[in-house]
């Protein structure tokens, strides 16, 4: 199973800081979890709605 958190650089504060606890946990349990990380450059938390493009780019690289 393939796991991602995405994230884009202009979300609100707790977005991103949520995004870095996720990594956190993960090196502090070993990496054992294989998450992939995408902060997105420009886009707010509603990537889907401001630019769907850019979305589904997004969710096909990390395909």
């Amino acid at each position: 199973m393939r796991r991602s958190c995405i994230c884009g650089e202009k979300t609100g504060a707790l977005g991103i800081a949520g995004l870095w606890a996720i990594q956190d946990d993960e090196t502090t349990f070993g990496g054992w979890t294989n998450i992939t990380y995408k902060l997105i450059p420009g886009i707010n938390h509603f990537v889907h709605w401001a630019d769907p493009e850019k979305a589904l780019q997004v969710l096909m690289e990390l395909m």
